[in-house]
């Protein structure tokens, strides 16, 4: 453990008592972006490893956890900026909204995807064509998903809390 306290630089909408501001729901609907395409970075490794089915599992687990979570951070920052005024012009703003616009994309398609192999019964090539569709758009949603998070953490940095803190 650090023996000195790292300070991190404050939001663009400082901070003020306990209610977070619409760029700390930003900043978490970004983090939750980023975790979300790790997992499924991760999990994909594991299958192209071809390991112990048990691993894949316990991985695909973390993928929907992930993929849950930014269903909710998403909802929290589409919320948030209903009353927002004076942050529209700010470069964060529409860094975080590319972000919202690519995660409410990869959601939807993810949806879609997932109804789709749930109903896919007869191997049918027509039906089977159709599902690889499905999953190719939402694998686009995800790299589009992954570019908005990388602009999102070019701009806001100290967002990112798996950067490595500067030292003194």
């Amino acid at each position: 453990m650090p023996k000195t306290k790292q300070s991190r630089s404050t939001s663009p909408a400082a901070t003020s008592g306990s209610h977070p501001t619409v760029c700390d729901r930003a900043d978490v609907l970004f983090r939750s972006a980023a975790e979300c395409c790790r997992q499924h970075r991760r999990y994909a490794r594991l299958i192209e490893m071809n390991t112990d089915e048990t691993e894949q599992i316990a991985a695909l687990r973390l993928v929907a956890a992930s993929d849950e979570q930014l269903t909710s951070a998403a909802a929290s920052y589409e919320s948030s900026c209903m009353g927002v005024n004076g942050e529209r012009r700010d470069d964060w703003w529409h860094k975080a909204n590319n972000l919202w616009l690519a995660c409410r994309e990869y959601n939807r398609r993810h949806s879609l995807s997932d109804r789709a192999s749930g109903e896919f019964r007869a191997h049918d090539v027509t039906k089977l064509t159709s599902l690889g569709v499905e999953y190719e758009l939402e694998a686009s949603a995800l790299l589009a998903m992954q570019h908005a998070v990388e602009a999102y953490r070019k701009l806001r940095p100290e967002a990112d809390l798996t950067a490595s803190a500067p030292r003194n």
